[in-house]
């Protein structure tokens, strides 16, 4: 994916906080220099400002809607694709038999801060009643070095980035009048592509939704929290409401395809594959004629 340094959302202020105020300035200059004269710091040195931490809950409440989102996806995208990003290499960890992540790391050139991004998935969160994405992100500036602000969204915002990705993509590179859509997963980014993509498809009746999961009871549980969101369920079988959907987006760890072949012109955005070792479509879904665009290029 595309490691860029976005400012705080909505309204938060990651920034340094509001200045005193001047009160009696004469006075307070006399106190400073005082107290600088007693305990021998030089008048006028800088003092590092303790970094903000930004909570999940406080993010809830500021991430903007979703054609805001892919707006910005898009500018991050060009602002990579025209070198304005400088990014580091991707770090991967692997937790032997308990989850992985990624550390990513970057800044925009001319922007104030540069960011370290970690985030992770923990599949077997789901039955502690956590979410199965873990991370936070470090903002620091770009200036000084001196981390700013701590935004620990437990994962939350690359979930959110990650669908916002996939909505630009189909709402660009899709088929005209798409009606189905087919999700493979039913986890924490899945549920966030059913809503974000909804307002692409048909509006009204007539957007249908063919969802594709390992367990019929997750897929029957997140067919009713799709429905919220206007879609119809597919009446055919996974397979063959997959086979002819107009787009597919897969949302899943797979190290084996789970997407054998796709219709002629279907869009497909495949987000799990971000690793060695994982793969989510299978060599009949890039046979032929087909265009393949990649976020970066290997």
């Amino acid at each position: 994916g595309v490691a860029a340094c976005p400012q705080a959302p909505g309204n938060l202020d990651c920034g340094r906080g509001a200045r005193r105020g001047r009160g009696d300035s004469s006075k307070s200059v006399r106190d400073t220099r005082s107290k600088a004269r007693l305990h021998g710091t030089r008048v006028g040195a800088r003092r590092s400002m303790a970094p903000r931490m930004i909570t999940k809950s406080e993010l809830l409440k500021a991430i903007p809607p979703v054609d805001k989102l892919m707006d910005s996806m898009r500018d991050a995208f060009v602002a990579y694709s025209s070198d304005r990003a400088v990014v580091a290499p991707v770090q991967h960890v692997t937790v032997e038999g308990k989850g992985d992540a990624c550390v990513k790391s970057g800044y925009l050139r001319g922007d104030a801060s540069w960011v370290v991004k970690i985030a992770g998935g923990w599949p077997g969160n789901a039955a502690r009643g956590l979410s199965n994405s873990q991370g936070c992100m470090l903002l620091f500036g770009q200036e000084t070095g001196q981390l700013e602000c701590l935004l620990a969204d437990e994962g939350h915002l690359t979930d959110v980035r990650t669908a916002a990705a996939a909505a630009l993509c189909v709402k660009e590179f899709a088929p005209e009048n798409v009606k189905t859509l087919c999700v493979v997963g039913t986890g924490v980014i899945a549920k966030l592509v059913v809503e974000y993509c909804r307002p692409l498809f048909s509006a009204g009746a007539g957007a249908e939704l063919v969802v594709v999961s390992r367990s019929a009871e997750a897929a029957t549980k997140f067919g009713n929290f799709a429905a919220g969101f206007g879609w119809e369920l597919a009446s055919d079988s996974p397979a063959e409401g997959r086979s002819r959907a107009d787009v597919v987006v897969t949302c899943t760890p797979a190290t084996t395809p789970v997407v054998p072949a796709v219709r002629k012109g279907a869009c497909v955005v495949a987000l799990g594959a971000d690793g060695a070792g994982k793969r989510e479509l299978g060599p009949g879904v890039l046979s032929g004629d087909v265009l393949l665009l990649v976020d970066s290029a290997a």
